[in-house]
């Protein structure tokens, strides 16, 4: 095997399933069972996600780092109390 020099690797990310995934567990975020750590971590990853879709050209990379980041607190309320809402959320973004 050689080495391959110079290949970029593009990462898709399906942008406008994100922004919805992002803006409602934004306006979910309240009622999750999450610690305040971690709102807040959910709440500053989301606005992120929204400045970052409308830039011309948005990084992708970046989008999905916080699109996991964000998916990963909600999986955690999905194990908790008020695990319905949380479920409904996941399937809403896969990454």
């Amino acid at each position: 095997m050689g080495l391959q020099v110079g290949k970029i690797e593009r990462i898709d990310v399906d942008v406008a399933s994100l922004v919805r995934f992002a803006q409602a567990v934004a306006e979910a975020l309240p009622g999750l069972p999450v610690p305040p750590p971690d709102k807040s971590t959910a709440s500053a990853s989301a606005a992120e996600i929204l400045q970052e879709s409308t830039k011309a050209s948005p990084d992708h990379s970046k989008l999905k780092a916080l699109g996991g980041a964000l998916r990963t607190i909600v999986e955690g309320a999905a194990n908790g109390v008020g695990s319905a809402l949380a479920t409904a959320l996941l399937g809403m973004w896969h990454p």
